[in-house]
């Protein structure tokens, strides 16, 4: 099965239908599931879909709050011009898969009719002239991806473009490279001893890698560093800051006005917190 195969099915399930697929028939769907836990690629792609499912949810919840008093006259209105037989629907997960799409079918009379209330969440006029904001704030979901890509990239062979134990020598040949270097880093982080730098892409954007080691263990971390001006949305406060475990490497992360930092262990079995 290809990515864009397996996209086709997850995009109709939540997490969790794996544990329901059981009829024979399924198997496509458990073979989905399967290589989602195998493609990182395409283990980001799907935590983005499901943000997004929630945050479209989360949007309409609110519209329907307070539906037009003509809702109920439009929706018998829709109905009745859809009066054809339905087709049969096949067993199994695809078929309940097929019947939430029909359901998602009539879902699209809803967004008709309360189309006037979602329009007010969309635009917020200033000044006399409606300004388009994003519909969806995805409340994170870029920087989850790019922790996820660079937790992953962390976690294999790492090539360091110079290596130098002089951090000012590192950031000075970032910076002749187009990287984004550090502007300020947390008082432990200053004493520690430099190892290597590169410059790689995420999404188009550059990322600066700075390696560093604790002299007085050995243990090893490794520090991201991206223009903030690459997330529409960050977690906000304690929950950027707070420690998390991806692809087995714990990492944290802070931000400043113009950057924003992941620093990621080296070795899964040491916190990065020593060095924060």
């Amino acid at each position: 099965m290809t990515p864009k195969e397996a996209k086709a099915l997850l995009g109709a399930t939540r997490p969790g239908d794996e544990g329901v697929a059981t009829e024979p028939e399924d198997g496509d769907v458990r073979a989905a599931f399967e290589l989602l836990r195998e493609d990182a690629s395409l283990d980001v792609w799907y935590r983005e879909e499901c943000s997004l499912d929630e945050a479209i949810g989360a949007r309409l919840r609110d519209a329907l709050a307070a539906p037009p008093d003509s809702l109920r006259e439009s929706l018998i209105a829709g109905m009745a011009a859809i009066q054809s037989p339905a087709p049969a629907h096949p067993s199994g997960t695809r078929g309940a898969l097929l019947r939430g799409w029909v359901a998602a079918a009539a879902g699209i009379l809803v967004l008709g009719v309360v189309g006037l209330s979602l329009r007010d969440a969309w635009f917020s006029p200033e000044a006399g002239t409606a300004q388009p904001t994003p519909l969806l704030g995805k409340s994170g979901a870029e920087f989850v991806s790019f922790r996820k890509s660079m937790s992953d990239y962390a976690n294999g062979k790492i090539k360091l473009s110079m290596k130098d134990e002089d951090t000012v020598a590192l950031a000075e040949w970032v910076a002749s490279n187009s990287g984004p270097i550090f502007e300020s880093l947390p008082d432990k982080m200053n004493a520690l001893s430099g190892i290597g730098c590169t410059v790689i892409d995420w999404d188009g954007r550059k990322v600066s890698l700075f390696c560093f080691r604790n002299t007085a263990n050995g243990h090893v971390a490794h520090l991201f560093v991206i223009g903030r001006e690459a997330f529409v949305s960050l977690p906000q406060g304690d929950a950027l800051r707070k420690p998390e475990v991806c692809c087995g490497l714990e990492s944290v992360a802070w931000n400043d006005e113009n950057r924003v930092y992941l620093l990621v262990a080296h070795d899964p079995d040491f916190s990065v917190s020593e060095f924060f």
